[in-house]
């Protein structure tokens, strides 16, 4: 069975230099592409699509992870911790966690550069 990876890209970066087995991904801009590919059961999605952030898709077999230029790949899974020592569990709001800043230190985003 092929692994299922899920990456949302947080930023402009090229990704050819940085995954292993590149053209193994399917790319997707959009949040109906990122949708469709989904649905079509693609097991490896890279997407900018933050709306897709969710836990849900762990219960679907994928490993989800955030990537940024500064960090790299971030896996994000029930039970690991954010930098300010807090929980993630099953329950929490991915996507909204990311954009109030909760991993912005995990992630290395600079607000002030936005």
């Amino acid at each position: 069975m092929n692994k299922k990876e899920f990456i949302i890209v947080l930023d402009d970066t090229d990704l050819r230099n940085v995954l292993p087995n590149y053209d193994e991904f399917v790319f997707v801009t959009s949040y109906l592409a990122t949708e469709q590919a989904l649905r079509h059961n693609k097991s490896r999605i890279v997407t900018n699509s933050l709306a897709h952030a969710s836990f849900d898709l762990i219960s679907d077999g994928y490993t989800l992870y955030v990537y940024t230029h500064a960090a790299g790949l971030v896996e994000f899974h029930p039970g690991m911790k954010n930098s300010h020592d807090k929980d993630i569990r099953f329950g929490h709001n991915i996507r909204k966690l990311i954009i109030s800043g909760a991993f912005d230190e995990d992630l290395k985003i600079n607000r002030n550069n936005l």
